[in-house]
């Protein structure tokens, strides 16, 4: 699974003054060893003086070249490459494998301290079982892509990003046990606490900041309806019920 989309790392890192050249991993490149990758793929567009990459990083066909293969082929082209050592969180390196196992577990805080942001997702807001606004807590059913990494199952506190707005979210993942039997609901939901308007169609960003409670099941609609607001209202204390304008 993705921490995140081609979109936004591509976003991210224009947004830092990088130039980005996105190479299609297609079989023939996968095939190639370091020499092919440097001077049929990247050669006839850059003109590359330097090369940063982690200590323990391979490139070419069965991860064939290491870090000093590179290095000693780079030297005779006035090329430098550069491994360098993976960031460490505790005892153990910071990796995106590392990373997708917290998400996965809910433990966003922690994929946070590592990440060095809230870990996110983009979606685009569909009509889900219609329930949400009859049971007092509108909430935008939000359709994610596949192939991105969602945290397990609960209840969030967050922020959803729209129409260049920031607002605090009460955010459900995964499917609640109670409607999981209905076709129409949505594996990601976000009440946008003090929003005001018509969601249908917008695209939202929810980024995740930390775990109120796992998924459970409830005996009642009233019991489920209660826990929800007990959720928001936590949430709203804690986030407030206002905006930031960001862009």
């Amino acid at each position: 699974p993705k921490l995140t989309s081609m979109a936004d790392r591509v976003r991210a890192l224009a947004s830092a003054g990088a130039g980005v050249a996105i190479v299609p991993f297609t079989r023939e490149v996968a095939a190639l060893d370091h020499i092919g990758f440097f001077e049929r793929v990247l050669a006839p567009y850059l003109e590359v003086r330097a090369v940063h990459v982690g200590a323990d990083f391979r490139l070419g066909a069965h991860g064939a070249s290491t870090v000093d293969v590179m290095r000693a082929w780079g030297a005779a082209r006035g090329m430098d490459v550069m491994g360098h050592e993976l960031l460490s969180d505790g005892d153990a390196p910071i990796t995106a494998t590392r990373i997708r196992s917290l998400i996965a577990a809910g433990d966003v805080c922690a994929a946070r301290r590592e990440l060095g942001r809230r870990p996110f997702v983009r979606g685009v807001v569909k009509r889900g079982r219609g329930q949400g606004t009859g049971m007092g807590f509108p909430t935008a059913n939000i359709e994610v892509p596949g192939g991105m990494q969602m945290p397990a199952d609960g209840v969030y506190a967050g922020f959803a990003l729209v129409d260049g707005a920031v607002w605090p979210a009460a955010i459900n993942a995964g499917v609640p046990p109670m409607f999981a039997d209905s076709a129409a609901s949505a594996r990601l939901e976000a009440n946008l606490i003090g929003y005001r308007g018509d969601l249908y169609g917008k695209t939202v960003a929810i980024a995740f900041d930390r775990l109120v409670r796992p998924s459970r099941s409830f005996d009642s609609v009233e019991e489920l309806i209660a826990a929800v607001n007990r959720d928001i209202a936590t949430i709203k204390k804690a986030y407030g019920d206002a905006s930031v304008r960001i862009a």
